[in-house]
């Protein structure tokens, strides 16, 4: 019951809290009601330490999920641990549990980082049964939707300060939210000031990879709620975005340059949203002062441009990231169509072919739209490596 639940779930556009909101809302409600969640787009950042946020955190998700998904709080526990755990999930309904990833073996957090995430536990023959639809690609490896058999001793290790919750069905709101206020310019601009002037960039960077990741999955919700191609379009932007983003902060944790240009597509892609109709010219322009980006289709268009030994150092370290042939990436096949890629694996990819080249790429290059095959990478590598050479 539970996988076929899970394989219509649009979990690659959810958070590690919606998911298993999302789970139960299809269970009792019917396929496709987890969709609700996406109907509204908006933008409503919350003063927090250091830095602003849009998470609305567990409380937010719960009324979102009263107020969209038909579902409600009947039971909470707060620092449950696993034996009690157990014995709630005994009462015979799924328990919605709120936990550390740090301590989930089955997360790729496991003994990593500390942030919360929840997983549906009932009882299950023999054992336990933990339900977690989470997706997403992380520095450690794949999350990805599962079912799994636990005894009572391993949810007695992986739970040891949890909040647990037993929800139960209402009936669903007739309608749900057809907009909300647009995003206000002048809070667009307050957020983005504040990650601007935030002394510590490597903070503010990391920060901004989780604010940039909700948002673009609130996108991508929204887009398959609406169905319209142009929402589509809308919501892969902020996934560019969302992947710049993690660039950006890879290359600041380095010591080196922040990339520029990210705040300001950040700002243009909010304030798109103000006017549906304009979204995307919009979101352009921020994208198009990036410097020499007027370049990219030529460059792109030549890829015989690429020295051999160039070429030749960026098919061998995406063949060895993305687990593919090097025939495969030869052929013109674009990383983003390889499903072991993700922004983490590009930035393995670019790495690699750094240190093999001895060539950093300047932080004004680092643009997803430039690094996502073998020839338009190759150029861009085999362009900076000619300059390199006539200063030499």
């Amino acid at each position: 019951m539970w996988d076929e639940i899970m394989a219509s779930i649009h979990a690659e556009a959810l958070d590690c809290l919606q998911a298993n909101l999302a789970v139960l809302a299809d269970r009792w409600h019917g396929a496709g009601t987890h969709l609700r969640l996406g109907a509204a787009l908006g933008f409503a950042p919350q003063p927090a330490t250091p830095l602003p946020t849009v998470d609305p955190g567990l409380a937010g998700r719960l009324t979102e999920a009263q107020e969209l998904l038909g579902l409600v709080v009947r039971e909470r526990y707060s620092r449950i641990q696993g034996p009690e755990l157990c014995r709630l999930a005994a009462a015979g309904n799924p328990v919605y549990v709120v936990a550390d990833a740090h301590d989930l073996p089955w997360v790729p957090y496991y003994r990593r980082r500390r942030v919360e995430h929840s997983f549906l536990l009932t009882a299950g023959t023999g054992g336990w049964t933990v339900v977690d639809a989470y997706h997403n690609d992380t520095p450690w490896g794949q999350a990805r939707p599962c079912v799994l058999r636990l005894d009572a001793p391993a949810i007695d290790a992986a739970v040891a300060d949890a909040c647990a919750l037993v929800l139960a069905p209402v009936q669903l709101p007739a309608r749900v939210p057809a907009r909300v206020p647009p995003p206000d310019p002048g809070e667009v601009a307050a957020y983005i000031t504040a990650y601007r002037g935030h002394p510590e960039r490597a903070v503010a960077m990391d920060r901004l990879t989780v604010e940039t990741w909700l948002l673009a999955r609130a996108r991508r919700l929204h887009a398959a709620w609406t169905r319209s191609p142009a929402d589509a379009e809308h919501a892969a932007s902020w996934s560019a975005l969302a992947e710049q983003v993690y660039l950006a902060l890879r290359r600041v944790e380095r010591g080196r340059p922040e990339p520029p240009g990210t705040l300001d597509r950040l700002s243009g892609l909010l304030l798109a949203e103000a006017r549906p109709e304009a979204r995307r010219p919009a979101a352009e322009p921020a994208m198009a002062a990036e410097p020499a980006m007027a370049a990219e289709p030529a460059m792109a268009a030549e890829p015989a441009m690429a020295a051999e030994p160039v070429r030749a150092a960026v098919l061998n370290a995406a063949s060895r990231v993305l687990g593919v042939d090097r025939e495969a990436l030869a052929a013109g096949r674009s990383f983003v169509d390889i499903p072991t890629f993700s922004s983490f694996r590009l930035v393995d990819i670019l790495e690699q072919v750094e240190l093999a080249l001895g060539i950093e790429l300047p932080a004004s290059e680092l643009l997803p739209e430039r690094l996502h095959d073998a020839d338009t990478m190759s150029c861009l590598f085999f362009r900076h490596a000619q300059g390199a050479s006539s200063h030499a």
